[in-house]
């Protein structure tokens, strides 16, 4: 035993074997085990940090007398300040325990600490025997360093994460009934009023659902574990909102189950956005704001909107929209009470509820954010203005919807009230910008189109040995045209064009939007808004001519107009340009 060991032996021997002596709890030795316990955690708190602080001998010297005490007493007999102590001590022991631990000393400690836990079934523990929230800190602590991978703390050597691989691995040999007890214990106190029993919580259901869970055990545990952590969510617990940090270690873990719950099959945007779904559908919305400087300038979009466009994957409904006769439909008179936006289907989020669901959060994270959301509306229309890929098209998708929140108005909602009295200076002016910026990105758009056509046309005249077959009447071409209508794309040249064409119907969702904010003030952006309304209009594509339809009664509404005819007729010169 090397000098500092020996000096630390003696200054812990006086302390070790009096502790020793009082093991056996009864009203007389309690309140001397209680100082001595006290003494020892003295002693032990400034050599708690550095990992292999003490040598195994100390460590075992040290716990001696502790397992005297569980040993010789019941666990549900022992005082809270007597369990609170031990506890605390175990703790401070495993710093240097951890990476020498035996995994049958490991279960003791894993089974002794959880007891301390409260527990859903009432024939376990009831709430006439349940442990101070003092005492259930102390447990949860003691769990933590028990499960935990030590080789994640700081300076860490190479070396070492080798020894500590071993050691988890030994350790996700816990039962799976018992990890559910641990598990829904972990739970109930994460329901604590007690912040630091509740973040601690916390943080240990993380760590179980993200080391010892597996995709195994999740499906199994899910349920319980969502329909917790949301309820907690939206408490308040006296004060406007829940606790930042509450929301963030919840979102952490509810998407952590999720991952795990869908399994590798789906991409990780996919899997955030599905665990966004589930938050809405357990009412996160009321508490969005604590969590809505995240579409701000500071916010850093820029770093985490890759996985959201990435994952969010959308497509045109397999369904034929039927549009009224354009000569018909442009010359009535009369205002439309009924204005159906055709919708888009997310192709990883196969429910129509998960995906309704998924839209509503951005409307309100969009509301809970207000004009601060602009800044993420702006960075996803500018990315979007590159092309019009995937990932443009579900950019676009993210900023309508987010503008839909923002300006408290949803597109295609029948008999809305306007939720928002007066918009900010900032609001329409950024209207006026994506009026603008949208009309240009068209027209782009058709100069890139007319091209292509134009070069598939030259490279026809160019192949003079293609053969041409020709098919009389008109019966035959109904078919073609009807297979068309029916046909799914099957090759990328299909769909790059559905890309575009989702891409034009959420151009022509921004443009609806602007007029809601700038209401009849949008009539002076019709010179540049109204070619993208009537293209679309006349396209070929059913759910690109719906939209637009949707578009241009939604625009006559919100410009003040009384029918589409009256806005054609009033804006004739640009309309026929």
């Amino acid at each position: 035993m090397d000098t500092e060991s020996k000096g630390l032996f003696d200054t812990l021997k006086p302390i070790c074997v009096p502790l020793l002596k009082n093991s056996r709890l009864t009203p007389e030795t309690i309140p001397n085990a209680a100082n001595l316990l006290t003494d020892l955690l003295q002693v032990l708190k400034p050599i708690s940090t550095p990992r292999l602080a003490l040598p195994e001998g100390l460590i075992h010297y040290i716990f001696f007398p502790i397992s005297g005490i569980i040993r010789q007493n019941d666990s549900t007999t022992i005082p809270d300040h007597i369990m609170e102590r031990i506890l605390d001590i175990i703790t401070i022991l495993l710093q240097s325990w951890w990476w020498i631990i035996e995994p049958a000393m490991r279960r003791t400690l894993v089974n002794f600490s959880s007891r301390c836990l409260p527990s859903g079934d009432r024939s376990v523990n009831g709430t006439e025997n349940q442990r101070h929230e003092e005492t259930q800190l102390a447990a949860v602590r003691c769990l933590w360093e028990i499960l935990r991978d030590h080789s994640l703390d700081d300076g860490t050597p190479e070396e070492d994460k080798i020894i500590a691989a071993q050691k988890i691995l030994e350790a996700k040999a816990i039962s799976p009934p018992q990890l559910v007890f641990i598990l829904s214990s972990l739970l109930l106190t994460s329901a604590s009023d007690n912040f630091n029993l509740q973040i601690t919580s916390l943080k240990c259901i993380q760590l179980l659902l993200d080391t010892y869970c597996g995709e195994d055990l999740t499906p199994t545990v899910m349920p319980g574990v969502i329909s917790s952590l949301t309820r907690l969510l939206s408490r308040r617990q006296g004060k406007p909102r829940q606790r930042g940090d509450t929301v963030r270690e919840c979102l952490r873990a509810v998407q952590t189950i999720i991952v795990l719950g869908i399994g590798d099959q789906v991409s990780n945007g996919v899997k955030i956005l599905t665990a966004v779904a589930v938050l809405s559908l357990h009412g996160v919305d009321g508490i969005s704001k604590s969590i809505s400087h995240v579409l701000g300038p500071n916010g850093g979009i820029e770093k985490w909107g890759w996985n959201l466009l990435e994952g969010l994957e959308l497509g045109t409904p397999n369904v034929f929209y039927t549009t009224p006769d354009a000569d018909v439909f442009l010359l009535q008179s009369g205002p439309s009470d009924n204005i159906t936006f055709p919708y888009f289907h997310m192709k990883h989020v196969p429910d129509s509820g998960a995906q309704a669901t998924v839209a509503n959060f951005f409307r309100s994270w969009g509301a809970a954010a207000g004009d601060e959301a602009l800044f993420s509306v702006e960075w996803l229309v500018s990315y979007a203005s590159k092309g019009s890929n995937t990932t443009e098209v579900s950019a676009l998708w993210c900023a309508s919807r987010l503008l839909e929140g923002i300006c408290g108005q949803t597109l295609g909602e029948t008999n809305q009230k306007k939720r928002i009295e007066s918009y900010s200076t900032r609001l329409k002016q950024h209207a006026r910008w994506l009026s603008k910026l949208i009309s240009s990105l068209w027209e782009q758009d058709h100069e890139t189109e007319d091209e292509n056509i134009g070069g598939h046309a030259r490279h026809e005249e160019r192949d003079g040995n293609q053969l041409v077959e020709h098919v009389k009447g008109f019966q035959q071409i109904e078919k073609l045209l009807d297979l068309g209508k029916r046909a799914k794309p099957s090759n990328q040249a299909a769909l790059r064009e559905q890309q575009r064409v989702l891409y034009r119907a959420l151009s022509l969702h921004l443009l609806a939007l602007s007029s809601s904010i700038l209401e009849n003030r949008f009539s002076a952006m019709l010179l540049q808004a109204l070619y993208p309304i009537l293209h679309s209009f006349v396209s070929t594509d059913s759910f690109l001519s719906a939209t637009a339809q949707s578009t241009l009664l939604h625009v006559t509404q919100a410009s003040g107009y009384a029918s589409p005819a009256n806005l054609l007729l009033s804006n004739f010169d640009y309309a026929l340009g």
